[in-house]
Formats: structure tokens, C-alpha cells, sequence
């Protein structure tokens, strides 16, 4: 998986560990909860903005929402997740110009900024593995290239 998120990443790779499971607030969300699931997301920083982070991430586990819940329990939320905090509520945070920034972000890229790149698999019948590639939507493409803008 691909994602944008929230934030700079203290280091620049490492492993989420988390227990999820039912949120104990919202029923229809999930959380890192106590008594939840095992849950392992390995992140890797492919590259670094001045609020926003694009991550490579690698699920060991496989539980609903697990990449938005754990990103979001860190405080670095996908870009744009309307459930898990990551619309609105850290353009507060921002300087204006940043702010306007990621208004038009927003604006361009009206969902999450998760994408899944490549998915393996071992085919049940010939035991070979099977590899699909998904490349990045015109979106994505624009708010990176927008964001590179900003970089340069």
C-alpha cells in the first residue's frame, strides 16, 4: 500500500504493533483497544513533505481498517479518511499558507489517500504466485505533484 498522511514520521521505517478491534465509542468503527486482534503494519517513509508523509506500507495482518486505524491511533491519520481523522481536523495546525495548501489538496483528492499498489498471492490450484500492480490514479498523481511544487 501507498498512503499520505498527516504529519512527519519520527523514523523514517518501523513496525506498528497494535491490538484492534471494535471501537468502544462507535460500535460501527474500529480501535486499538486492549483485548483487540494482533495486528502488524510495517510503514517505510518513501517521502517527506512539509506536513504530509507518503508511506509504503506492508500489512502481516489483515484486519478491517487496520492501516487507517493504526495511523491513526499514531496522530498521523491517511490524508483525506473522513472516519479515522484525517479531512479536516489537523488543517488547524497549519500556517496559512500550508492551510490553503491542503484545502486544495482536498479539493483535488475527495477521498483517502490509500492506495493499494501490488497485491501477492498463492493461486489455491497451481500453488504459483500471483502478483497484481495498480498505478497510482490521476488524483494521486496531482496532489503529489503539487506537493513536489510546494517542495521545491
Amino acid at each position: 500500500y501507498l498512503a499520505l498522511v498527516w504529519g512527519v514520521m519520527k523514523q523514517p521505517s518501523g513496525d506498528i504493533n497494535l491490538p484492534i478491534g471494535r471501537s468502544l465509542k462507535d460500535r460501527k468503527k474500529f480501535a486499538v483497544v486492549p483485548d483487540g486482534r494482533e495486528s502488524l503494519t510495517r510503514y517505510e517513509v518513501v517521502e517527506q513533505f512539509e506536513f504530509l508523509t507518503l508511506l509504503r506500507l506492508k500489512l502481516e495482518t489483515g484486519r478491517t481498517h487496520q492501516i487507517r486505524v493504526h495511523l491513526s491511533h499514531l496522530n498521523h491519520p491517511v490524508f483525506g479518511d473522513p472516519y479515522y481523522g484525517g479531512r479536516n481536523t489537523k488543517m488547524i495546525t497549519l500556517n496559512l499558507r500550508n492551510r490553503l495548501l491542503a484545502a486544495k489538496l482536498l479539493s483535488v483528492m475527495k477521498r483517502q489517500a490509500l492506495h493499494a499498489q501490488s497485491l501477492s498471492f498463492t493461486h489455491p490450484i497451481s500453488g504459483a504466485i500471483v502478483s497484481c500492480e495498480a498505478p497510482l490514479h490521476d488524483d494521486y498523481l496531482e496532489i503529489l505533484g503539487l506537493l513536489r511544487e510546494q517542495n521545491a
